[in-house]
């Protein structure tokens, strides 16, 4: 693919990928068969709504918090999830969180999120909103 449509992609953020997360104490290992992300920078909460025949997953999210639902669409016999990142001042990942599994089709399942971890939560300069159909 030319770097012309790939800087396309990225900037519409419709980038599809197949790529390996790499695996941390607070994630699962696994491989990401579709994906679709939003960056989210808000004080106030900003929604996301991210919809494919696999999968769909709505909600809002802000610097202290998000909030929304996911739900699987196709009986593939794959779930899907959200992962959120939350990330500090200079770009970089502090915490991550995921959503219940949603599976199978038809299920769909709320989830509500902070940065930071037991009572000790923080406020992000940004997020990233990412919904999953994981291959495992």
């Amino acid at each position: 693919m030319s770097s012309m449509k790939w800087a396309g992609l990225v900037a519409s953020g419709l980038l599809l990928t197949a790529a390996v997360p790499t695996a941390r104490a607070s994630e699962p290992a696994w491989v990401p068969t579709a994906s679709y992300s939003s960056d989210l920078t808000a004080a106030a909460s900003a929604p996301w709504h991210h919809d494919r025949y696999w999968g769909e997953s709505k909600g809002t999210g802000s610097t202290t918090g998000a909030s929304g639902w996911v739900k699987d669409k196709n009986d593939d016999g794959y779930c899907v999830r959200v992962k959120i990142e939350w990330k500090k001042s200079n770009g970089q990942i502090y915490d991550t969180d995921w959503s219940p599994k949603a599976c199978p089709m038809g299920d769909t399942d709320e989830f509500s999120m902070k940065p930071g971890d037991n009572g000790d939560y923080w406020t992000a300069s940004n997020l990233n909103v990412t919904t999953y159909r994981p291959g495992y």
